[in-house]
Formats: C-alpha cells, structure tokens, sequence
C-alpha cells in the first residue's frame, strides 16, 4: 500500500521532479563513505593515476560555474574569440581538490579523509605521458613529458615564451603555482607532472585573470593526451642545469638595511619579516633591528658604538666609546618588471644626532643568478657630492651636513 501511494504521487508531478524524487530514493538506500575506503576497495591496475584522482561535488558546480562565466565574459571583452570558444567547450566539473590520495594517509589523518555521498563522482584516471601548454592565443600545444624540465621548457618547446613573463601551473592533483620563468624573475619551481596543465600567459593578461584562468583548469584534471605531442625538450633540461633556477636572495649590508657591503640596494625583503644583525667595521660596531611591515616599505633602528670617538670628557664618561642612535626608512618606488628595475627611496639616519645622515636613490635589476643596483646617493651616502641634493630645493639644510655631531652637554 505505501509503494502504491508512492507511485500515485509519482504520477502527478512533472518528469524532471519525479527523476529527482526517484534519485533521492535510491540513494538513501546507499550509505555514504570514507574516500579511503573507496579506493582500498578499487583493483590494483598499473595504469592507475592517483595523482590525478579526480572527485566531484554537485555543490562546487555553482560557484565553479561562476568563475566560467566570468572566464568568458572577460575573454569576449579581448576580443579573444579562440581561447573564448575553448573555454566554452570545457564542462564545469565541481572537483574538488585532495591534499592527499594515498588510501592510507587519509586513514592516518581522518580529519583529510573526505566522505563521499552517493551524488558525487570519483574518477581515477589512466597516467597520461604528456603536458599541455595553453598559449594566449589559445592555442593547446602538448609536450612529451620527462622529468627534470620545469614550466619554461614546455613553453619554449611549443615556441610560446616570447612575452611570457610567468607561467601559470595546475598539476593533475589540482594545487596550482605561479611561477617565474624570465631572467628577471626566475625562482625555484616545482617540476610539472604527466597531466599537468600551463598557461603561458602575455603581458596583457592580468594576474588575477590568470589566476582564474589556472583555477578553472584546475578542476578539469588531468590534461588528456594527443597523439600528435611534441617531443621533450631535453636538451633544454640539461642546459638548464648549468643556470638551476633559484629565488631572489635579499642580503643586509653593514648598516642592517638590504644591500651589499656599505650600499644599499632596492631590494625588499618579505612584508612581515624582521631581522638583527651586528656588524663591526672598525672604527663602528653596530646593532640593526629592522622590520618589513609592508613589502614597499623599510624600517629599522641602529645603535653604533664608535671606538676612536669618546662619549664626552673623561671626567665624565671616562673612556666610554662615542654612541649614536639612528633611525632608517626605504620606500620601494617601482616594482620590477620586464621593462624597469625595482626603485626604491631611502632616507638613513632620518631620526636621532644625524651623524650618519643621507639619502639614496637606486635601482636593481636582475639578470639569472645576477643581481645588478645602480644608483645616486647625497650626505654620508654619497660624499664626493658630485650631484646637489634635489631635496636641497624644499629644504636648505639638506644640502650642507653637520661635521659633527654631539650628545648634549652636562653641568652640576
């Protein structure tokens, strides 16, 4: 009697709720599951990717669908009708990225163990043997892969890299990276595996379209094969292990501030970072503190003791060493790009007896391993004084320093 009524209730709703009613009372006779479980119950087969299991969620469609559209309407207003249509050809998957696809690391760690319910859908792949490159122009160009290459080689071997300043990264397994592949701006970077998928984006691509563009590759899994792939550029690998691709190295001078030596450069370290130093230079022994509270902005505070200098007269202080206190600010004027340097402004010694005062204009550029500062300096900086101080014209005292400077006097 209760199925009767179940199916006299059928009847008079239309076709697309009753194929829902009817999926809802199947899959209440499922029990959901552990994605560990799921997997220990799959057959061994030596073609199987777990790096590129993919598993599905009806939910994620939603806001995946709204990144698609977003994809597109930018597209449509470049005039990009290529990558437009390719994009348009692509499904909105509602995958869901794993930190991890091992049966047993999940069971290890419950807390990354995902429980999949009957409406989701767990695909896992074949190994694909190739990577594919997709060019601004939207074009897919797909490489044979080997290991040791990065981003860059792919890219050069579809004859994409002109123009191509950053290479954006979705591995079978769904993490993406942002990396560098210029001279100007190459760091370390992980190798792309078989599946993986690259957007070898030009300099008129935004990085936060870029962003998007990567993330929505990225839900598509791996990237299937063709076979019409390129060979690996594996001459190109082993020229790349002459010059093996390596961060920015930001170094603090003999004042504490990023720099070299004495000069200063225009280098910034990482918006949060902190360091202390002490540095001897005779006749200076120096404590740096200095902060990077935002990545276009350094600051920093210095106590130097100054051993051929004394503290005041020896009945007095005895033979106490001279002490000054200063205060450091760096300004970053321009980020470096594939056209100009980083530029920074630095004022030293802005704070306390101006002893050490000066200000600095300079550049740096980078070329591979190399790190290249060019710039102009005024007061204890620059003391030839070859230049006036453009500062000079706002304020007169910026053009002539004090020769000395002292710590206040003392009478009883």
């Amino acid at each position: 009697l209760h199925f009767a009524i179940v199916l006299l209730f059928l009847a008079k709703v239309e076709m697309r709720k009753r194929l829902f009613l009817l999926s809802l009372l199947l899959s209440s006779q499922l029990q959901a599951k552990r994605l560990s479980d799921w997997l220990l119950e799959q057959k061994p087969s030596p073609d199987a990717y777990p790096l590129g299991l993919t598993w599905s969620h009806p939910a994620e469609k939603v806001s995946q669908n709204e990144l698609k559209y977003d994809l597109l309407k930018q597209l449509g207003l470049m005039g990009n009708r290529k990558l437009e249509s390719w994009i348009a050809s692509l499904p909105v998957t509602g995958r869901v990225t794993l930190n991890n696809a091992d049966a047993r690391w999940l069971q290890a760690n419950p807390a990354m163990d995902p429980v999949i319910h009957p409406e989701d859908m767990i695909v896992l792949p074949h190994r694909p043997g190739t990577v594919t490159v997709v060019t601004s122009d939207g074009r897919l160009c797909r490489v044979i892969h080997a290991a040791g290459l990065h981003a860059g080689d792919y890219i050069d071997r579809c004859d994409a890299g002109s123009g191509v300043d950053y290479a954006y990264v979705a591995q079978p397994d769904g993490r993406v990276e942002k990396c560098g592949i210029a001279l100007w701006n190459g760091g370390v970077q992980s190798e792309p595996a078989p599946g993986a998928w690259i957007w070898a984006p030009g300099r008129r691509y935004s990085e936060e379209f870029s962003g998007k563009l990567i993330a929505f590759l990225a839900t598509q899994g791996p990237a299937p094969d063709s076979k019409h792939a390129l060979s690996s550029p594996r001459q190109s690998a082993i020229l790349s292990g002459l010059f093996p691709e390596q961060d920015l190295s930001v170094t603090a001078n003999d004042w504490g501030e990023a720099g070299l030596l004495q000069t200063p450069t225009a280098r910034m370290r990482r918006a949060g970072d902190f360091s202390f130093t002490l540095t001897r230079v005779y006749p200076y022994t120096s404590g740096n503190i200095f902060i990077q509270p935002f990545d276009w902005m350094e600051t920093g505070f210095r106590y130097t003791s100054i051993s051929n200098r004394l503290y005041g007269p020896v009945s007095f202080s005895g033979s106490q060493a001279y002490k000054d206190k200063s205060i450091d600010v760096k300004f970053r004027v321009n980020r470096e790009s594939a056209w100009l340097p980083d530029i920074s402004l630095g004022f030293r010694d802005i704070a306390g007896t101006g002893l050490f005062s000066g200000e600095y204009l300079v550049g740096s550029s980078r070329t591979g391993p190399l790190d290249w500062s060019l710039g102009l300096g005024w007061g204890y900086v620059g003391n030839r004084g070859d230049l006036g101080n453009p500062i000079g014209h706002l304020f007169p005292s910026f053009d002539v320093r004090k020769d000395s400077a002292a710590t206040g006097s003392f009478a009883l």
